[in-house]
């Protein structure tokens, strides 16, 4: 959303996403060779557990230029629910379906199914708000957390029993203001690669064309 509105960007999705799971996949392979050499040094064992506690909200049209004017921040226009909703659930879809065939291990806690079968209402704030509301969705991701069992290297196999969380937020929500000198010229189109990035031809290594690989290299390794 602030690509297009502010920077005036025509941002391509399919390589925007690509790098959002590039980053998430570089992540989980550092967490699992790290876990490796923890465990050969007699260390504690490492589960990895992907949650996606929510699905993007419907908001209204001037959202942004009401939450602006309550808590600052700058203000942009959104995209539309749809379009949000369907880039979600690739990131989320993708993502998983990467991570899992090379860690077999990972398990994932995903409510997006309760959001479906609920309905936004169920876990939205009193108040409009993007974020959704804690103390409705908790309840749905401690029941999947729950349902967990990891096998341990002696054998067995461990869950968890969660703790709900007593109170309205998990933190006191600061909103930062856009960084100083940015406007609609400034031109940060790192997401912005060659054609070839999102061409029909059958993709080389990890499913990835030359150009992603590329975008993926370029991921901090701080991320």
């Amino acid at each position: 959303s602030y690509k297009r509105d502010v920077l005036k960007q025509d941002v391509d999705t399919d390589v925007f996403i690509e790098e959002m799971i590039c980053a998430l996949e570089n992540t989980v392979d550092r967490i699992v060779a790290l876990s490796k050499v923890l465990l050969e040094r007699g260390g504690p064992e490492v589960h990895i557990v992907l949650g996606v506690p929510f699905v993007p909200l419907p908001l209204s049209d001037n959202y942004l230029e009401v939450f602006d004017a309550k808590y600052g921040g700058g203000s942009y226009r959104v995209i539309s629910h749809d379009e949000r909703c369907k880039l979600w659930h690739k990131f989320c879809d993708t993502s998983q379906q990467r991570i899992i065939a090379r860690h077999p291990a990972v398990q994932v806690v995903d409510i997006r199914q309760e959001f479906k079968e609920q309905g936004f209402a169920a876990f939205m704030q009193d108040d409009e708000d993007h974020h959704p509301d804690l103390a409705k969705t908790q309840h749905a991701v401690a029941a999947k957390v729950r349902a967990l069992r990891f096998s341990t290297y002696d054998g067995g196999t461990v869950g968890m029993e969660p703790s709900l969380w007593p109170h309205p937020v998990m933190y006191e929500h600061k909103r930062r203001r856009f960084t100083a000198g940015i406007t609609a010229k400034t031109d940060t189109r790192r997401n912005v690669l060659p054609a070839e990035a999102t061409g029909s031809r059958r993709r080389p290594l990890g499913g990835l064309s030359p150009a992603s690989q590329r975008a993926c290299m370029s991921i901090p390794s701080h991320l």
